[in-house]
């Protein structure tokens, strides 16, 4: 379902947004297609309502949007964010310096799919 070019660049766009000082709508271009930011208030690094859209050059469309900061249990000091695309989310839930995290997703079957990532 998911390349390991598309998998890059989310890992990409999800550093992008930790480091980047978003307070506005950004669109950067890369060979591999083109990222749209928006942001309101930068007083939070995981700012609820935040999302960013891109579209790959082989015309891959996907969004992300920050939930929220999670609050005790697993994902504990987590940003929350749901990625959508070709019809299908994902839960990305990943720490403030972008070091680590996990995705999560829902299969057709019912069951769900947990995985942690580390740099």
């Amino acid at each position: 379902m998911f390349t390991k070019k598309t998998w890059l660049f989310a890992v990409l766009l999800i550093g992008m947004f930790v480091l980047s000082a978003c307070g506005k709508t950004t669109t950067i271009q890369t060979d591999d297609g083109s990222v749209t930011m928006n942001a309101g208030d930068t007083s939070s690094w995981c700012q609820t309502g935040a999302d960013w859209n891109y579209t790959g050059s082989d015309g891959l469309v996907g969004e992300w949007k920050i939930v929220e900061l999670v609050s005790g249990g697993k994902y504990d000091n987590l940003c929350h964010v749901i990625y959508s695309a070709m019809g299908s989310e994902m839960d990305y839930y990943f720490s403030e310096d972008g070091e680590t995290g996990y995705f999560e997703m829902t299969m057709p079957n019912g069951q769900t799919m947990s995985q942690s990532w580390s740099k």
